[in-house]
């Protein structure tokens, strides 16, 4: 029973290719990433497309602020009876709040250091 969703990430093409090329390896998001030039990030670029006039898509861009695409976004998840805002009221994690009070009883060798969920 499972609903997919079409989510189109906006952003322009010059932005892409410097994000791709600035990935840290280090990272375990970037860790498998392919190592791109511009010729092979033009030619993939080439060869996406935007969603139809048919498809049922979410917009997200960089260039408004993360309060408006995230209203957006729960409002289209809301609207597809994907997410019950009974439920969610309340309980959403946003990046700017994270808990720096250390936890004492997470077994840290270091009880200074910060306690960072994410959920």
């Amino acid at each position: 029973d499972a609903e997919s969703v079409l989510v189109w990430l906006q952003i322009d093409p010059d932005t892409a290719y410097k994000r791709a090329r600035n990935r840290d390896r280090r990272k375990t998001d970037d860790k498998y990433a392919i190592d791109i030039d511009e010729n092979l990030f033009r030619h993939v670029a080439g060869h996406m497309q935007n969603p139809s006039q048919v498809e049922d898509y979410l917009v997200l861009s960089g260039k408004h602020t993360y309060n408006t695409q995230f209203k957006m976004a729960m409002k289209r998840l809301y609207d597809k009876g994907l997410v019950n805002p009974n439920l969610t009221a309340g309980k959403i994690a946003r990046p700017e709040l994270i808990n720096n009070i250390p936890n004492p009883l997470a077994g840290r060798v270091d009880p200074s250091r910060r306690n960072i969920r994410i959920h």
